[in-house]
This record gives C-alpha cells, structure tokens and sequence, in this order.
C-alpha cells in the first residue's frame, strides 16, 4: 500500500517539501519576441533529498494501469525526427521550468505517484527525460502560446466526431447523448 512505498521513499532520504503548492503569482513561460505568459497551477508536491538535495516535483495519479509520464506526456505512435517523440501533455516539463523559477533549481526529478485500485500496484514512476526533451516540451508550449494569441485552434481536427458546431468538443455538449438530439 501507500504508506509502504512512502517509508521506502523516506528511507532513501526523501522529505515532503510542499503539498498542494500553488505556483506563485510571477510564474510564466516567455515567448521570444512577445510578452510573457502568465501560468497559474498547483503542483501536488514537492520533496527535498536530505542526502543529495535533488528535488522530485511529484504528480498524483489515480487509474487502473498506472502509466509511467512518458508514456502519457509522448505519443508512442508519431516520432519526430529531432528529440523522437511527439509531446501530447506538458504538464511535468511545465512544472520543471515553472519551479526553476522560485529556487528549486539544480537536479529536479519529475514522477507520478501512481495510486491504482489495487495497492499492491502503487508506485513512483520518475520520468527519464533529458535535458533536451524538457526544453523541447517548453518550446511546444511557447508554440502553442503563440497559436492560442493568434487565433489558431486546430484541435477538433485531430478529434474526429458527429459535432453539432465548432464549439462542441470543447463545451461537450454530446457528451451524454444530449447534444444530437437537440
């Protein structure tokens, strides 16, 4: 169960920092030639190494397969031809570069607790990213700021569907069956 995991993880020297750690109000990702773009978050939390110092910035999971982040951050399927991997979620490179922001700098794990039905499943998984891959999911996010500032909003065609409107996938109003009959 959890609480076994959790005294195996403190044994190797790691301590709770921050739980529930609400990114301050000057927490951004800069966009070259623009102005920066303010993000807000709260990251589930933190801990500090006693031993070494590194950081793990851990975000809770709860599902039946516990995946590892890559696996959920990058497509599988789609390789590119610079780092490998398509980025489909940011969310651990995001908190990596937003945390580096207020002091948590030097060497900055990034895991998932994963927390499935069975507790004989629970786990740490701790991405293995480099820095290269990190600095290719900022720089996806930086794009995706520019698209979003220009107007550009490609998503629906990536989600094919029977979509009432070009605002139904994102209000999901067929979710519950409701939308087509209306």
């Amino acid at each position: 169960p959890f609480s076994l995991h959790q005294a195996r993880h403190r044994a190797d020297g790691w301590r709770l920092e921050h739980c529930e750690w609400e990114l301050p109000e000057a927490s951004f990702i800069e966009v070259p030639g623009e102005e920066p773009m303010r993000i807000k978050g709260t990251i589930d939390r933190i801990d500090r190494n006693l031993h070494t110092g590194a950081w793990m910035i851990v975000d809770y999971k709860t599902s039946e397969s516990g995946k590892r982040p890559e696996a959920t951050h990058q497509a599988s399927g789609a390789r590119r031809r610079d780092s490998g991997r398509t980025w489909d979620d940011l969310q651990l490179p995001l908190y990596r570069h937003l945390a580096g922001q207020h002091g948590y700098e030097g060497e900055v794990k990034l895991a998932y607790m994963n927390l499935p039905k069975k507790p004989e499943d629970v786990a740490i998984h701790v991405a293995r990213w480099t820095h290269f891959d990190l600095e290719e999911a900022i720089d996806v996010a930086r794009g995706i700021v520019r698209d979003v500032r220009a107007g550009r909003f490609e998503m629906a065609d990536d989600y094919p569907g029977h979509y009432q409107d070009d605002f139904s996938n994102i209000c999901q109003t067929g979710v519950f069956g409701g939308g087509d009959e209306e």
